[in-house]
């Protein structure tokens, strides 16, 4: 009836809008899922605002993060984005954000065949739909991850060979996007310093139309591939290789975590000759 489908479009809403709250709580998630992803539902037309919501996506790949360790939670995040996957419009939501958490719950939760199962099948659709999220993919080291899947579980997997290969057909490209971006961002580098040294010798106004925005967002986009020269060459982790880049991007709000069994835990600094260490350390 009518008043039943009005009390279940306000209890969509109200879930949605919970989902922004740091406490969210594992029945919020599960009944959110429930509601998107029941066929007999007929809130079609509400079902479909919500799965073209670009808040609503970046709410649960937060979560994903958040609750990493949960298998409930986890599982119930996967359908619900893979209901949002089922509407895919090109670049409607930022899909590339998704990428790491998955490999991250999948690492976390290695043991777990049905979850390992299911993260492959999401990112084989992710990378089926588009290119260029096998390029991201095989940036972030997805291919060491589905490796450890296999040792894990042999040839129980379905479809991690054809993910391989759509992530191994885009390593050229994967190449040539960092080659790419390190010349643009030198550029752009370059020119700030140009004008920046031509303001100091003339003292006139530095002439690009919104010059703190532009050199703002430069700083925020620069990899650490283009920061300070480093004094080390590489750096090797024990696990979870596509988060070790945290290590050393000088934000306090990330970090790498091992996960193996105990005593193989290592990360390994590979300095550069003649390099004088005076201090290491690690929070």
């Amino acid at each position: 009836c009518q008043e039943q489908l009005d009390l279940k479009d306000t209890e969509l809403q109200m879930l949605v809008v919970s989902l922004k709250e740091l406490t969210v709580t594992k029945e919020v998630i599960q009944t959110l899922e429930q509601l998107l992803c029941d066929d007999a539902s007929q809130l079609e037309e509400e079902r479909r605002q919500v799965t073209h919501s670009r808040d609503t996506y970046q709410d649960l790949v937060r979560l994903m993060e958040q609750h990493r360790a949960d298998r409930a939670v986890q599982l119930s995040i996967l359908r619900i984005l893979n209901k949002f996957l089922d509407n895919y419009q090109e670049d409607m939501l930022p899909w590339h954000e998704s990428i790491e958490p998955c490999l991250s719950t999948m690492t976390a939760l290695i043991n777990d065949r049905e979850v390992v199962q299911l993260f492959i099948r999401f990112l084989y659709r992710l990378a089926s739909l588009n290119k260029d999220y096998a390029v991201v993919m095989c940036r972030l080291g997805t291919k060491d991850s589905l490796v450890k899947a296999l040792d894990k579980h042999s040839t129980n997997l379905l479809l991690v060979t054809d993910l391989r290969d759509l992530i191994s057909d885009c390593e050229k490209y994967a190449s040539l996007y960092k080659k790419m971006t390190t010349s643009v961002l030198a550029g752009c580098i370059q020119m700030v310093l140009g004008q920046i040294e031509e303001h100091r010798r003339s003292h006139q106004p530095i002439n690009i139309p919104f010059f703190d925005v532009f050199l703002r967002n430069l700083c925020q986009g620069s990899s650490v591939e283009l920061k300070e020269d480093k004094c080390w060459e590489k750096v090797e982790v024990s696990s979870n290789h596509h988060r070790a880049s945290k290590l050393t991007d000088k934000n306090p709000k990330t970090y790498w975590e091992s996960n193996g069994c105990t005593g193989s835990h290592f990360i390994n600094i590979y300095m550069h000759k003649g390099v004088v260490i005076r201090w290491v350390g690690v929070r």
